[in-house]
């Protein structure tokens, strides 16, 4: 692992380089203009370069026009595919020249000296994640809001710092997956013997989007989830020991036809079913939307349900999901 040196001339070096770069990946997002324009006194304290990879196919020229100080990498999308995060991050990194990699996503807006923070954990440890705070109203989770020396369990690309050492090690993200790249790139950064460290103070601030936009966002990483315990196997209980939820609603949704059935039995029996979801509308009383989370994370099962005849073929090795295996 390398080792940072001092502060030169207001620029961290290594070597007499700078030692990190920044990497955003875009599709259409306009708020990547706040997220460059919030960066730059960072990344110019640091002589940090930024790049940007840019899947709008020329619908953001207008952006990349007025910051004209980034690295700006146009990317065509494979034929066939929709989600390409995986391919963009993966094209930013190997673009870069440094040996430090940050990430920050588009709309990310960094907390005061994130940089610094992320620069200063990154002499500990090959991985290192900050916390993503809501700005909505009201606001979402925290995400990886976690204690020094607590592991990160879950990767979060919208603010990570990596090792090229470590992302050459496993071959960077999986392509093959359309999303949830990064926790798949933290397990496997984890199995091949890395550390993947918290970073309390590196703060990103993250605007999620509206109900409908959260609700897209549950069902596609719900698809994502069979993949990845198809990967990883090993972790799967652990998953969901920590998570319930991410199977007490697929769970429940596929009882749905046998509860209906019983209904010829006793009316006891899809009633309940239903009850069931009491449980969740009480964890969550206290949420100002109790019935719109309930409907979000109804919406992840549904996904999960979808995608368990692929993840299936993937852990019998019917069929490829990883490096083209």
């Amino acid at each position: 692992m390398g080792k940072i040196g001092e502060m030169s001339e207001g620029f961290v070096v290594v070597d007499g380089s700078p030692t990190i770069s920044v990497v955003l990946v875009v599709k259409d997002e306009e708020s990547i203009a706040q997220s460059l324009t919030e960066l730059r006194p960072q990344l110019e304290q640091f002589g940090a370069p930024c790049i940007v990879v840019d899947a709008s196919q020329g619908r953001l020229q207008h952006i990349e026009r007025e910051f004209d100080w980034v690295t700006w990498i146009e990317f065509d999308q494979p034929l066939g595919r929709r989600y390409t995060i995986s391919h963009q991050r993966n094209i930013g990194v190997r673009a870069s020249t440094t040996n430090l990699v940050a990430f920050c996503d588009a709309g990310g807006r960094p907390g005061s000296d994130w940089l610094l923070h992320l620069l200063d954990a990154c002499g500990k440890a090959e991985v290192v994640c900050g916390p993503v705070l809501s700005l909505d109203q009201p606001p979402r989770p925290a995400v990886n809001l976690i204690e020094d020396d607590t592991p990160v369990y879950l990767v979060c690309s919208a603010n990570m710092a990596l090792h090229r050492s470590a992302f050459d090690k496993i071959g960077g993200f999986n392509e093959a997956l359309d999303h949830a790249e990064d926790i798949d790139f933290g397990w496997r950064v984890l199995e091949a013997g890395f550390k993947v460290e918290p970073v309390p103070a590196a703060i990103m601030y993250m605007r999620w989007g509206d109900y409908k936009e959260q609700r897209r966002r549950n069902y596609r990483y719900g698809r994502s989830m069979p993949i990845l315990w198809a990967e990883h196997p090993n972790r799967v209980f652990e998953y969901w020991r920590r998570y319930p939820d991410s199977i007490f609603y697929s769970s429940w949704i596929v009882v749905a036809p046998l509860a209906a059935l019983l209904c010829l039995v006793s009316p006891l029996f899809p009633s309940a079913w239903l009850a069931l979801l009491i449980i969740p509308i009480a964890k969550n009383r206290r949420s100002q939307r109790p019935f719109e989370n309930l409907i979000s994370k109804l919406t992840y099962g549904w996904g999960s349900i979808r995608t368990i005849p692929r993840a299936l073929g993937v852990l019998l090795g019917l069929r490829p999901n990883r490096h083209g295996r």
